[in-house]
Formats: structure tokens, C-alpha cells, sequence
């Protein structure tokens, strides 16, 4: 049965209760809430009328009840004893009176926010455990939101790790500056605790395959660090570089082990590794130099 036979049905059952109260105004609102409230006062005449005209207004007036925000006004005191109010009176009143307007739905979440709710999943279980669906979790949304503003996880995934690294570099300044260890030995410590502290960071950002990247290296940060070898040790950069990578490399080999749980070096163990790996090069390089061997 379609809506203008079901109306044409109920035709005489409005009429009355239209008559009943001549001052009366029926004013549609496209709400669920305000039709729910319309039928109900027009329902005391009959039960009829609650159950069959609030599926017709809800098919027929119902765009988008979220983003609907006009109304539709039809004085009953107009219309008269035959008067049949038809989805097509409704429509062309509509059109002629109001505008629709469509409100564009309001974003629940920023970039910002997304990529670090993302962080705190690979924070707590590493890169495999974000999903679109685990993101969708951690938001308390659906993954719409994330789609809306990525074009995919894989977006999401890069964006992650350029987080971790800008929260590695945050950690490394702050250690650098707490003053606990000369400056060439507190980047190895603070690197060490970084494994300790943030573990899936860590291996995020210093164990993951690198294969298939282009690996751009922070010739700033580590020319820096040459220079500050070659001015404590008193040797020429060429050998300060080899110094860097030899020191690099078995600090990188203790921050893995912490990392993967292999072996917990605590901070005072790993300190004294690192300043007996410092002398002991100090003094082959300032007695022998590079070797070749």
C-alpha cells in the first residue's frame, strides 16, 4: 500500500481530529523526537493514526534527521473537511517555503589525535597490533573517521613513526640535558634508556627492516658527535667517524638486548660497559690508530 492510499485511508480519521480543534497547528519538525511528539497529541482520537502516520511522515519527511534543520507548517484551520494532506502537498510546501539545508557531518577526531591514539597501540604492542579495527578501539569510534582523514594505514603507519622519532629525539634532548654524564656519553645512556623505557618504540625505530627505505641519516646530529669525539680523544675526524660507528655499534647491541628482553642491563651496568668501551678505543687510537686488521 503506498503512502497516499494509506493517508486516503485515515482521510476521514484526520479530518475529525482536525475539527476537534480548529486553532490547532500540526507542525512537522523532521526530528524523531518532535514527530514522536506530534503523533502523540493527535493520537488521542485514535490509535490508528499512531501507528500508520508515523511511518508515513518517517518515509516520507525523514531525509537525514541529524543534518535536517528546517521545518514544515501547515495550519489545519486551511484545510478543509475533504482536505487530504498528501505527500505531495507536504513536498511542494516544502520546497516552496524552506530551504533544505544539509550540514556536513562534524569530524570527530584530528589527525593529530588519530596518530596518537595510534601511538599508544604501537607503544603497547607494537606495529602489528594497529589495525584499523584495533584504531576504531582505541578511539571509541568506527574506523570512518580515521578514513575520512587518511587514505589509508599505511598513511597511518608513516605518520606513527615520524611520532616515535620526534618522541626519541624529545627523550634524547631531555637526557642530554639532565647533565648526569658527559655529553658524548649521555647520547649513548639516554639511547640505552629509550630501549629500556619504550621498548616497541625503540624497536620500531631501530629494528625494523629498512630494506626497502631510503634511510636518511641526521648529518647535523651526527657530525656533532664526530666533532665532539675528535676534540675529546685528539684525533682527526676520518678517525673520530670509525670511533663513532665502533661505540654506536655496541651501544646499539646493549639497547637491543634490553629491548627484546634478552638481557636487562641496568643503568649503572651499562654505564660502566660504555665508559670501559670509550677508554679502550681511546687508547688504541691514540697509540695505533684505525686498524686494518
Amino acid at each position: 500500500m503506498s503512502g497516499k492510499d494509506v493517508m486516503a485511508l485515515i482521510s476521514p480519521t484526520i479530518t475529525k481530529a482536525m475539527t476537534a480543534s480548529k486553532a490547532m497547528t500540526i507542525t512537522a519538525i523532521i526530528n524523531p523526537v518532535r514527530i514522536l511528539a506530534f503523533a502523540r497529541r493527535i493520537s488521542s482520537s485514535s490509535s490508528f493514526l499512531f501507528f500508520f502516520i508515523v511511518p508515513h511522515l518517517r518515509r516520507h519527511y525523514f531525509i537525514s534527521y541529524k543534518n535536517i534543520v528546517n521545518k514544515l507548517s501547515v495550519n489545519i484551520d486551511k484545510c478543509s473537511r475533504h482536505d487530504i494532506i498528501t505527500t505531495s502537498v507536504a513536498q511542494q510546501q516544502l520546497r516552496k517555503n524552506e530551504e533544505v539545508i544539509i550540514m556536513p557531518p562534524r569530524v570527530k577526531f584530528s589527525r593529530e589525535e588519530i596518530i596518537a591514539a595510534a601511538l599508544d597501540i604501537v607503544r603497547r604492542g607494537g606495529m602489528a597490533a594497529l589495525t584499523a579495527r584495533s584504531l576504531a578501539a582505541e578511539l571509541g569510534s568506527s574506523a570512518k573517521p580515521v578514513f575520512g582523514l587518511f587514505e589509508n594505514m599505511q598513511e597511518v603507519q608513516d605518520e606513527v613513526v615520524r611520532a616515535a622519532n620526534a618522541e626519541y629525539q624529545s627523550f634524547l634532548r631531555a637526557e642530554m640535558m639532565r647533565g648526569a654524564y658527559p655529553p658524548y656519553k649521555a647520547s649513548g645512556m639516554a639511547y640505552i634508556a629509550f630501549a629500556r623505557q619504550e621498548k616497541e618504540l625503540f624497536k620500531l625505530l631501530f629494528m625494523r627492516d629498512r630494506s626497502g627505505e631510503q634511510i636518511k641519516e641526521n648529518p647535523e646530529e651526527m657530525e656533532a658527535l664526530i666533532g665532539l669525539i675528535a676534540k675529546q680523544v685528539n684525533i682527526d675526524k676520518e678517525a673520530a667517524r670509525f670511533f663513532y660507528l665502533e661505540m654506536w655499534a655496541y651501544t646499539h647491541g646493549i639497547a637491543s638486548m634490553i629491548a627484546t628482553g634478552f638481557y636487562e642491563w641496568d643503568e649503572q651496568l651499562a654505564s660502566r660497559a660504555l665508559t670501559d668501551v670509550y677508554e679502550g678505543l681511546k687508547h688504541r687510537y691514540k697509540n695505533g690508530g684505525v686498524r686494518n686488521d
